[in-house]
């Protein structure tokens, strides 16, 4: 049996630093910096990268969640 892993993103514009799904493209002039398949070290590596350029974070998982309840 297979298992499905789901990997998750953190890109990063002038603007902000963006935690997404690996399905998700980010903003068009943001770079991929890193991906993970834990969802729990990829908020923590985003919000510290936030932290440490001055940027403010965009979470897209939580609010990808959020929107669709």
């Amino acid at each position: 049996m297979t298992q499905i892993s789901r990997f998750y993103s953190v890109y990063l514009s002038r603007y902000a630093v963006e935690l997404c799904n690996i399905d998700d493209s980010g903003t068009g002039d943001a770079r991929l910096v890193c991906s993970q398949v834990n969802y729990h070290n990829a908020p923590n590596f985003a919000l510290q990268l936030a932290h440490d350029k001055n940027l403010p974070l965009n979470n897209l998982i939580t609010d990808n969640v959020e929107a669709s309840l």
